[in-house]
């Protein structure tokens, strides 16, 4: 695209309907300064180009975050080599700011990055967006996280990243830059899938703990840079509002884990460490134990593909040693899950239960 002369790209705009016009436009900063240059598309053009993207915005290469006015002047552009965020455009009266500011301008709930392949990319769909960034020398992933999160970001309550890299690892300034500008976001839910991050900092992952109003968090097949102790310290701050913590397919987690959240989360209702080898029947045991310390009369467990021994958990519940000893009662069964599924419920006679997914 570099390549191809000014005068080849006029020639080719002549032809395209406004909305195309401006599409083709935000391919890459030297089109559009060529097009602008030229006169190739009006302020009209970019409002009637904007209408559509405020109904359908995948009619967009790239995403256009930008409040859209009847009168449109276009202040500055963040450029990236695949694609545009314009932002910051003047209203021409406080009518028309309060009339179309809700209207174009997005304030996504969910907000997805994917760490992969070029080319970037981004989405919206609703009140959902999506970036997919790249690591590559060419295209400066920092830099445009560092523009573009805090336009998304002020009403987010779901972040997601998910790690596409075959041969690579997630980079430490790119992780670091999407906490630090999601830090002001009321978060209640942080998910990351697939995720290796053996070449983040210490530091960087202790920025977790900003988040202290979590209700979900999940590390999916995610590699860490730290020990046990350590993520729990950086997730402990969301103790209190957690409901939901899944943690799976990693060998560092033990039965340590569940002796930490076991009175510390009084309002959990779903745990899983399911493909941990390490744990055991005791992070089963820890949890009822600290039955009574949580909200809800029942506990759902994940416990697949680790060390849980159902007849190590039936000896230890009826040991002098526990705290309540024969009050609690093993009963496997089975869930229709759309497939059988095999379970232990774990019953106390005061009808508290814990459901263990084995």
């Amino acid at each position: 695209m570099d390549l191809l002369p000014p005068e080849l790209l006029q020639r080719i705009c002549i032809y395209l309907p406004p909305t195309d016009r401006l599409s083709l436009s935000l391919v890459c900063s030297r089109i559009f300064a060529a097009l602008e240059g030229f006169k190739c598309f009006s302020s009209r053009d970019l409002v009637f180009a904007c209408q559509d993207l405020a109904f359908d915005s995948e009619i967009f290469p790239a995403v256009c975050f930008v409040p859209v006015y009847i009168e449109y002047d276009l202040l500055y552009i963040f450029v990236c080599d695949s694609w545009v965020i314009t932002t910051n455009a003047k209203p021409r009266n406080s009518r028309q700011s309060a009339s179309s500011d809700g209207r174009f301008l997005p304030r996504p709930s969910t907000v997805r990055v994917q760490i992969g392949n070029c080319p970037a990319t981004a989405r919206v769909h609703g009140h959902d967006t999506s970036l997919a960034l790249c690591q590559c020398d060419r295209h400066d992933t920092q830099s445009l996280l560092s523009k573009v999160l805090p336009l998304i970001s002020s009403g987010a309550t779901s972040l997601d990243l998910e790690d596409e890299l075959a041969r690579d690892h997630i980079r430490d300034y790119h992780v670091h830059e999407l906490l630090t500008q999601c830090a002001g976001a009321p978060l209640t839910r942080l998910a990351l899938s697939n995720c290796d991050l053996v070449s983040v900092k210490p530091w960087t992952m202790a920025q977790i703990a900003q988040f202290n109003e979590l209700q979900e968090l999940i590390f999916d097949s995610c590699n860490f840079p730290v020990s046990e102790s350590q993520l729990i310290r950086g997730m402990a701050p969301s103790f209190k509002t957690l409901s939901r913590l899944e943690i799976s397919d990693n060998h560092q987690i033990t039965d340590k884990l569940a002796r930490s959240v076991a009175r510390c989360c009084p309002l959990l209702e779903t745990f899983c460490v399911s493909g941990c080898p390490s744990v055991s029947a005791l992070s089963a045991l820890a949890l009822m134990e600290a039955a009574f310390f949580r909200v809800s009369q029942m506990l759902t467990m994940h416990v697949e593909k680790t060390g849980f021994d159902v007849d190590q958990l039936n000896r230890y519940i009826h040991s002098p040693l526990f705290a309540n000893p024969n009050e609690w009662r093993l009963t496997p069964t089975a869930v229709q899950l759309g497939y059988e599924k095999s379970a232990v419920l774990a019953e106390h006679k005061n009808a508290v239960c814990i459901l263990i997914y084995v």
